[in-house]
């Protein structure tokens, strides 16, 4: 359901956050949501229309639908929340979401062990079909062949297909896209999702902040970060928030040269190296570094590696071969088998997940 405030016009859409998305999207953790609701304002009214229920329940006649925009305007918890309500709404099962790098690099491994009816099980056997990332596809002929198959034989089923993209793929002059992925991409519904405008960010930081119980505590604050809000992601103004509120009870007190401070250190983000990873997942886990990356087959080496292996797959571009090369020169099959067998370990072991998912929140805060 969804709830409306008549004083500025947002929409609060509940999102939904099932546990097993940990182990199928990068740098998606339990608190990557930080509020329960999606603020859909003025500037993104169409999506108001698409949760709409008689829209998500004939979601197959509008597939694929495709939500493209910048990074950090909430496209995965949309596209999610989109599946989940389908499914409860429908009574449908299963789901498939995966990423567009899983749904390449898994298609690239089907092919070269001869196990291509297993991918196809995957992605053509379920009744929904969530593809989080198309950029992951450029240049990619083989894969991109690959989903216009699959995108036909789910429309075949009756079976509709979320999927998200930075840009909305266009036929005019594109080298890296096939013209008939695009024409198919471009058959169905394609929603812009923009990042919130002033009024809705507004809503938003004063929702972060009442959630906190930091009303009182950041009297002022509301008026300091206003100016930099069509910068910031809700993800980058949770932890703005967050480092502020740490920071009030410091001699100088909340300043708005604190603020700007906070911003710039927040906006100057580095990109995770497979060493960054190997070295975090060593410390959590109290595992030597140089263990990880040796031939030791003890279980909880194994473990640790595993994880390691998952994280770099979901929080790098490195390709499996990188991966391999980095832990001892293990082929890039070893590491889709490690990676798997983690992932699978993630769903059915709520402490090992809940090890995982600290890991993964560590390094992503340093990257913010």
């Amino acid at each position: 359901m969804t709830t409306a405030n008549p004083m500025n016009g947002t929409i609060r859409l509940p999102i939904e956050r099932p546990a097993s998305v940990r182990a199928r999207l990068p740098s998606v953790t339990d608190d990557a949501w930080h509020l329960p609701y999606y603020f859909v304002g003025p500037e993104n009214a169409q999506l108001s229309l698409l949760f709409d229920d008689s829209t998500v329940a004939a979601l197959a006649d509008c597939s694929p639908c495709v939500l493209y925009g910048e990074q950090g305007c909430g496209k995965t918890t949309l596209a999610v929340t989109l599946a989940v309500r389908w499914s409860r709404k429908t009574r449908l099962r299963p789901l498939c979401i995966s990423s567009g790098a899983d749904f390449v690099s898994d298609y690239l491994s089907a092919i070269e062990i001869d196990d291509i009816q297993s991918f196809h099980q995957r992605f053509r056997g379920c009744r929904l079909l969530v593809l989080d990332g198309l950029d992951a596809l450029v240049d990619r002929q083989a894969a991109q062949i690959e989903l216009l198959h699959t995108l036909d034989a789910l429309a075949e089923q009756g079976c509709p297909v979320v999927i998200t993209a930075s840009q909305l793929p266009t036929t005019h002059g594109s080298r890296s896209m096939s013209p008939c992925l695009v024409s198919r991409l471009l058959s169905g519904l394609s929603i812009q999702v923009r990042r919130p405008g002033p009024e809705t960010m507004l809503v938003i930081l004063r929702e972060l902040i009442n959630r906190k119980r930091a009303r009182k505590q950041l009297d002022g604050f509301v008026d300091m970060l206003l100016p930099f809000s069509d910068r910031l992601s809700v993800c980058e103004l949770n932890s703005i928030v967050d480092a502020v509120i740490d920071s009030v009870g410091s001699p100088q007190g909340l300043t708005p040269d604190l603020v700007d401070r906070l911003v710039a250190a927040h906006q100057s983000q580095q990109p995770l190296s497979i060493a960054d990873i190997a070295k975090a997942v060593a410390g959590k886990t109290n595992t030597r570094l140089s263990a990880l990356r040796a031939a030791s087959r003890e279980s909880h080496i194994v473990r640790a590696r595993g994880i390691a292996m998952l994280l770099c797959r979901q929080l790098t571009s490195a390709k499996l071969a990188e991966i391999g090369g980095y832990f001892g020169g293990r082929d890039h099959s070893t590491v889709l088998h490690n990676c798997r067998k983690t992932a699978a370990l993630i769903d059915s072991d709520p402490e090992f997940a809940a090890v995982v998912d600290d890991i993964r929140k560590h390094l992503l805060w340093k990257t913010r």
